[in-house]
C-alpha cells in the first residue's frame, strides 16, 4: 500500500506516471476528435443522399397526378397533392412553374414571399409538359439538427470508451512498469558499495532482466569492494616496503614550492650529506651548488624548471656537512593544483659521487689508450715505405692507407731480395691493434727473409717462405690445429732493368690499367698464408707482365667488401673494375682519387667495415 508521499510522487508533474497519463489523455482526445470528424462527415453525406432520394421519388410519383389535376383545372386537388411534401419536416415550401411563371404553390402564399432560410432544389425530369418544373425550398437547420444530435451522442460515447481504454493502459503501466522500477529504485537508494542490496524481481520480462543485471552488478560490487580492500591493504604494505627500500638505497625524495625552493627532503638526504634542515629547506638547488654557477647543464635544467617542464638527471655539486664536494643527480615532475596552477616540483635525488669518480677514471684511461693508439698509429705510418724510395722503384705512386681504427692490419713492404726489388702488399687478419701487431710480425718475417737470402726468389718461393715464417712466429706446429691469424697478400717482383714484373697472389688480385682500353684483372690463387702450418698451398700462378706505359692498381678487400648505404650490398670486384675504366687515361693520381670518391659515395652513412688500402703506380712515369 502506497503512502501519501508515494501517491504524491506518482501524481507529481515530473513523474513518469503523470507524464504517461497526460499523454494517454491527449491521445484519447485526439483519437476521439478524429473519430467524431469521420462520423460527422459520413452521416452528413448519408443524410444528404437520403434526403435527395426521398424528394426525387416523391416528385416522380406526384408529377403525373399534378399534371392530370392541372390539366382538368382542379387546382384545389393539385394543392392537396403538394401537401404530400409536408411529410418531410425539412421542406419549407413547394412551387410549380411553367416557363418561370408561378402556377401553384404550397403553402398558397408561395416560396417567394417566405423568408429565405435554406437552399432551393429544382426537378423537371418527371413532367411531360415542356418548361414545367417543381422547386422545393429546404431548411438545412432542421435537417442538420438530428445530425448534430447523433454526432454529439457518438462523440460522448467514443470519448468515454477510448478514455476508459487509456485509463486501463495507464493503470497497467503503473502495475507492469512503475512498480518494478519503484522496487529497483528503492534497492538502489538503500544500497552502498560496501553493502549492496538486491532488488526483488517481479516478472520475467525486460524489467526483470534489468533487475537481474542490477543484482549482478551489486554482487560484482561486493566482490570488487572486497578485492579493493585487499588491494588497499596491499598498497599500504607496498608503500611501507617502498619507504624501507628507499631508506636503504641511495635515493631521497624532495618537494619544491612555486619559487623552486625546497620545502621537504626525506631523511635519507641528511644522512648522506650530514646537513641540517636550515641548510636546505627554503633554498633553491642553485644555492646548494658548490661553486658551479656557470655549469651549462645547471642553466639548461633551471630553464626547464622555470617553464614548469619535467626534467631528469640534473647533475650538480654540493658541499656536505664535512666540507667534501659531492655529486648529486635529481629528477623532477611539476605539480599543478585543481585550477591547473603550478605549485612546485616533487621528485627524487641520488648521490652519484662514486659514479662520477669512476667515469672520470674511465675517461682518463680512455684518453691514455687513445694517446697510445695515436702514438702507435704514428709509428705504424712511419714504418711504411719512404715515398722517395717508392717513387724510385715504382714510378709515380699514390697510396691510400685508411685503417678502420687508428692502427690497422693493411700494410705494404718494398725492399730488395738479392739484387731485385720486391713489393709485398698484404692484408692481415682483423683490424685495429690485433691487425697492427700482425703487420709487425709479417714485416719482421719479410725482413728476415731479405737478410738471410742472397739471391732473388720467385714470387711463389717468397710466399712459401712467408707462410712458414708467420706460422713459426705465431708458434704453430704440425701437431696443433689451425690458428686464427694469417694474411692475404700479393707479391710483385721487378726485373733488374724494371721493364717487366712478375705477379702472384694469395686471395689478392692485381689490376693492369693501360693508357687506353679496359683494365685487366689478374686473378690471384685462393689461398691464405699463416693460418695452418699443415696447409698445402697451391702452385701459385705467376704472371709475367711487360710494364710499358701501363699503370697497376692493387687494393685490400676492405674496399671490395664495403657495404653501400643505398643498396645494402658489397662494393664488389665488378664495380672496382668499372670504376677504373671510367677514369680517362691511367694516371695513378686520377685512379686513386676516383676510387676514393667512388668508395665514399657508395658507403654513404654505412659504417666502415674494414681497413682500406689502395696502391696505384705507373713505373714508366716518374714524379
Amino acid at each position: 500500500m502506497l503512502s501519501k508521499a508515494g501517491w504524491a510522487r506518482i501524481f507529481s508533474r515530473n513523474s513518469l506516471f503523470m507524464r504517461f497519463f497526460l499523454l494517454c489523455l491527449a491521445s484519447a482526445t485526439l483519437v476521439s476528435l478524429v473519430a467524431v470528424a469521420g462520423f460527422y462527415q459520413y452521416r452528413s453525406s448519408n443524410t444528404s443522399n437520403r434526403m435527395a432520394v426521398e424528394l426525387a421519388n416523391t416528385v416522380h410519383i406526384s408529377a403525373p397526378l399534378l399534371e392530370g389535376t392541372l390539366a382538368n383545372d382542379q387546382r384545389a386537388e393539385a394543392r392537396r397533392i403538394l401537401r404530400l411534401f409536408a411529410a418531410f419536416h425539412y421542406v419549407q415550401c413547394v412551387d410549380i412553374l411553367d416557363d418561370g411563371a408561378l402556377v401553384l404553390s404550397w403553402p398558397a402564399i408561395g416560396c417567394a414571399k417566405l423568408p429565405m432560410v435554406g437552399e432551393t432544389m429544382t426537378f423537371d425530369q418527371s413532367f411531360t409538359q415542356p418548361g414545367r418544373v417543381l422547386t422545393l425550398r429546404i431548411d438545412e437547420s432542421i435537417s442538420n439538427r438530428d445530425l448534430y444530435l447523433e454526432t454529439a451522442l457518438f462523440a460522448a460515447t467514443i470519448f468515454i470508451i477510448i478514455l476508459l481504454i487509456f485509463c486501463a493502459l495507464v493503470l497497467s503501466f503503473r502495475n507492469v512498469v512503475l512498480r518494478p522500477l519503484d522496487l529497483l529504485k528503492s534497492a538502489m537508494i538503500v544500497a552502498s558499495p560496501e553493502n549492496p542490496v538486491l532488488a526483488k524481481r517481479v516478472r520475467n520480462d525486460e524489467l526483470g532482466a534489468m533487475v537481474d543485471v542490477y543484482n549482478k552488478l551489486a554482487a560484482a560490487s561486493r566482490y570488487y569492494m572486497r578485492r579493493l580492500n585487499r588491494y588497499q591493504n596491499s598498497l599500504v604494505k607496498s608503500e611501507q616496503r617502498f619507504k624501507d627500500l628507499a631508506e636503504i638505497s641511495g635515493d631521497w625524495f624532495y618537494e619544491m614550492d612555486e619559487n623552486l625552493n625546497f620545502t621537504f627532503i626525506s631523511e635519507r638526504f641528511f644522512d648522506l650529506f650530514a646537513l641540517r634542515d636550515e641548510d636546505v629547506i627554503g633554498k633553491s638547488h642553485t644555492n646548494l651548488n658548490a661553486g658551479e654557477a656557470e655549469n651549462e647543464m645547471l642553466r639548461q635544467h633551471t630553464k626547464l624548471m622555470k617553464r614548469h617542464e619535467e626534467f631528469r638527471n640534473l647533475e650538480y655539486q654540493l658541499v656536505d656537512g664535512d666540507g667534501n664536494v659531492k655529486w648529486v643527480s635529481i629528477n623532477g615532475k611539476p605539480v599543478f593544483d585543481e585550477a591547473d596552477v603550478f605549485t612546485g616540483y616533487r621528485g627524487t635525488g641520488s648521490d652519484i659521487t662514486v659514479q662520477k669518480l669512476r667515469a672520470r677514471l674511465l675517461e682518463e684511461t680512455s684518453r691514455d689508450i687513445n694517446d697510445s693508439l695515436q702514438y702507435a698509429s704514428n709509428i705504424q705510418r712511419a714504418l711504411l715505405c719512404d715515398r722517395k724510395y717508392m717513387t724510385a722503384i715504382l714510378g709515380k705512386t699514390i697510396a691510400i692507407w685508411q685503417p678502420k681504427d687508428l692502427v690497422g692490419g693493411d700494410f705494404y713492404w718494398l725492399k730488395k731480395i738479392g739484387n731485385q726489388d720486391y713489393l709485398v702488399f698484404f692484408d692481415c687478419t682483423g683490424h685495429g691493434v690485433p691487425g697492427a701487431f700482425m703487420t709487425l710480425i709479417v714485416t719482421s718475417v719479410l725482413d728476415q727473409i731479405a737478410v738471410s737470402t742472397s739471391s732473388a726468389l720467385s714470387g711463389p718461393e717468397l710466399m712459401y717462405k712467408l707462410h712458414d715464417g708467420v706460422c713459426a712466429a705465431l708458434g704453430l706446429s704440425s701437431d696443433l690445429s689451425a690458428g686464427k691469424d694469417g694474411l692475404d697478400c700479393a707479391v710483385l717482383r721487378f726485373s733488374k732493368d724494371h721493364d717487366r714484373l712478375e705477379f702472384c697472389g694469395a686471395s689478392m688480385d692485381l689490376y693492369l690499367v693501360p693508357e687506353t682500353g679496359a683494365a685487366t684483372r689478374l686473378r690471384a690463387d685462393k689461398a691464405m698464408l699463416g693460418y695452418n702450418v699443415n696447409a698445402k698451398l697451391p702452385d701459385f700462378k705467376t704472371y709475367d707482365i711487360n710494364i710499358d706505359t701501363n699503370s697497376f692498381v692493387i687494393a685490400t678487400d676492405g674496399l671490395i667488401t664495403q657495404v653501400g648505404s643505398a643498396e645494402k650490398r658489397v662494393f664488389g670486384s665488378r664495380r672496382f673494375a668499372e670504376a677504373l675504366d671510367r677514369v680517362e687515361g691511367n694516371d695513378p693520381s686520377k685512379l686513386a682519387r676516383f676510387l676514393a670518391k667512388t668508395l665514399k659515395d657508395w658507403q654513404g652513412s654505412e659504417e666502415r667495415r674494414d681497413d682500406v688500402t689502395v696502391l696505384a703506380f705507373k713505373p714508366s712515369q716518374k714524379d
